[in-house]
């Protein structure tokens, strides 16, 4: 029976066992040699080490020094198999993935508490700012990588279930005691301890290995070749804020969820789990609506309220996930005020890019330590919440991007100038109905075949062009120098438009990202190499975006700016001379005009 597992819970010392076994001094503590200041009660000693009445030392405790870097956490294990209310709290606290989330509460007194998070701590299963909380994560990930350790933790756990009564070759009738080995460990839940399966247990005790299912959760061949919209692609992959523009119905919002679920790893699981669809609602006045608040009111006192954002972030800026793009959609990004709500999020986009700076956290360690108690009863989210604590804060994390569809009417804002200066803008243009039929929503000339993990690898590399500015090489100068050459002409036109700095850099990234994805990637279409299809591109996402006024302010301006887009009777940047000719008839017509109306 468990029950015959029951050393003390709550007497002093016992995390200094592993001190003891790390310095080789155990046979000398049990045989009353030991000179040292450490100080163990001695029926849990006795408990933990498996002594039997002539004080005879298991053989498991020899083996265990061959493995220096599991005998922290083999020491934990054999804390843990002395108390049936550890194992029945560590089989409860499981998430499967050899980790799991343990909580005072679950504890029958505070001292059995402290005592464990503090074997946690010092056997490196959890991480040293746990040893003051009150919710606890674990990972048994280092020791069961180890077969061979595995094989020793067998012979422990046997020497346990002798203590049960079980004997391996039973003589009576009791059923409890007639099964085998690992039919009494699954009965007991032994397995679950380890946040393993009955399969992954019985692997690992017979000397297999087993790495971190989860640490790479794909569910799909990232070799697996995908249909992508070439247009959105660099313009992702150089800013990780996209605003979309359009008449309604051209496939705004369709387009991007189109492009996460082709590259989500775990979309037959879930098809949600690297992007959130945000329906945006005219008044929001703050970021709560996104980021959350802190609710006085909780179950146990003050806790943070999350949101889908929210949850969104914990999962892109978990280590197991880093390699993953995340996509958050903002729906009607403008029926409120995007410089209110999105704030936030606006200056911290530019602080996380700022290399040899320190960056800042969206939510502090204080308020993510108000959402563990929001997250009680969720150890999947337990865990991404203790890894933004272990780095101090939740960030803007590198793989995820932001894109919000936008429509104009009079319910609608215009954007500021600091949002479009933050953002690449694509207007998604409509077509002939005759010509929707019988083909691809991406059109021939953007439409690219790309593996998933080329997609991936190509949205989170970024080029550090602020350092290429300021240190060009001759192969640099052959690229960027036409760039800068182009932008000058048009500094020098839009007058009240002026740009600063940032769209430089991200005008030449931009450049950068097309022609990577046409010579790394080997991406066979026209405009990614065409120069004069690369800077209508630029205009028509940095430059014409930001402009707006009435006749009187912009007339002149949309002329040059129309003037400009042609060599003689060669139209050179054609999206732009159209763009530019439909803006000065809405001027002509309503004496205003912006380039998202």
């Amino acid at each position: 029976m468990l029950s015959k597992i029951n050393a003390s819970q709550t007497k002093y010392g016992i995390v200094n066992i592993i001190s003891l076994v790390k310095e080789g001094c155990l046979r000398e503590y049990v045989n009353g040699s030991y000179r040292g200041d450490l100080a163990i009660d001695q029926p849990q000693l006795r408990a933990t080490l498996g002594l039997n009445e002539t004080n005879e030392l298991p053989s498991y405790w020899d083996e265990i020094q061959q493995y220096p870097e599991q005998i922290g956490l083999f020491c934990l294990t054999a804390i843990l198999f002395t108390h049936e209310s550890f194992i029945h709290v560590f089989s409860a606290s499981s998430t499967e993935n050899m980790k799991g989330v343990i909580r005072r509460s679950q504890f029958e007194n505070e001292k059995a508490f402290t005592n464990i998070r503090g074997v946690l701590v010092t056997s490196g299963a959890s991480p040293e700012s746990a040893i003051r909380e009150d919710i606890v994560s674990y990972d048994f990930s280092r020791l069961i990588k180890s077969g061979e350790v595995g094989k020793i933790v067998k012979m422990l756990l046997f020497d346990r279930l002798k203590k049960t009564f079980w004997v391996e070759n039973p003589s009576g009738n009791n059923k409890e005691h007639i099964r085998t080995f690992y039919e009494q460990c699954i009965a007991y839940e032994f397995h679950r301890v380890f946040s393993l399966t009955a399969e992954q247990f019985r692997k690992w005790l017979e000397g297999e290995g087993l790495g971190n299912k989860n640490s790479r959760p794909i569910e799909l061949d990232l070799d697996d070749r995908v249909e992508v919209d070439t247009h959105l692609l660099v313009s992702l992959a150089t800013k990780p804020f996209l605003i979309l523009t359009g008449a309604s119905g051209t496939g705004k919002t369709y387009g991007i969820r189109q492009l996460a679920n082709s590259i989500n790893p775990l979309k037959h699981i879930d098809e949600n789990f690297n992007s959130t669809f945000i329906p945006v609602e005219a008044g929001w006045k703050d970021g709560r609506n996104i980021l959350g608040y802190k609710n006085p009111f909780g179950d146990e006192g003050e806790m943070y309220q999350p949101t889908a954002l929210i949850n969104m972030l914990l999962k892109a800026n978990s280590i197991q996930y880093r390699k993953i793009p995340f996509f958050v959609l903002f729906d009607e990004m403008n029926l409120s005020h995007v410089e209110m709500y999105f704030a936030r999020f606006l200056a911290l986009l530019e602080t996380s890019r700022h290399e040899g700076i320190s960056n800042v956290p969206l939510l502090p360690k204080n308020e993510l330590l108000l959402l563990q108690k929001y997250y009680k009863n969720n150890n999947e989210f337990l865990e991404y919440v203790y890894e933004a604590i272990q780095r101090e804060g939740l960030y803007i994390s590198e793989n995820l991007f932001f894109v919000g569809t936008v429509n104009i009417d009079e319910t609608t804002y215009m954007f500021s100038p600091k949002v479009l200066d933050r953002s690449f803008v694509i207007e998604k243009a409509t077509d002939a109905p005759s010509t929707i039929f019988n083909q691809s929503l991406i059109k021939n000339e953007v439409r690219a075949m790309l593996s998933i993990s080329e997609v991936n690898k190509y949205l989170l590399t970024q080029y550090n062009v602020r350092k290429l500015l300021n240190n060009l090489t001759s192969i640099d100068q052959e690229i960027l120098k036409p760039i800068t050459d182009f932008l000058d002409q048009v500094y020098n036109l839009v007058e009240d438009f002026t740009f600063g700095y940032r769209i430089v850099v991200e005008c030449c990234e931009y450049v950068l990202k097309a022609k990577e994805l046409h010579t790394d990637l080997n991406v066979k279409l026209e405009w990614l190499v065409d120069d004069d299809q690369l800077y209508d591109e630029i205009l028509m996402q940095k430059i014409l975006p930001k402009i707006h006024g009435n006749r009187k302010q912009i007339s002149n301006l949309i002329k040059r700016l129309t003037a400009f887009c042609k060599d003689g009777d060669v139209i050179r940047y054609k999206k732009s001379h159209i763009k530019l000719m439909a803006m000065e008839r809405n001027l002509n017509i309503t004496g205003y005009c912006g380039f998202i109306c």
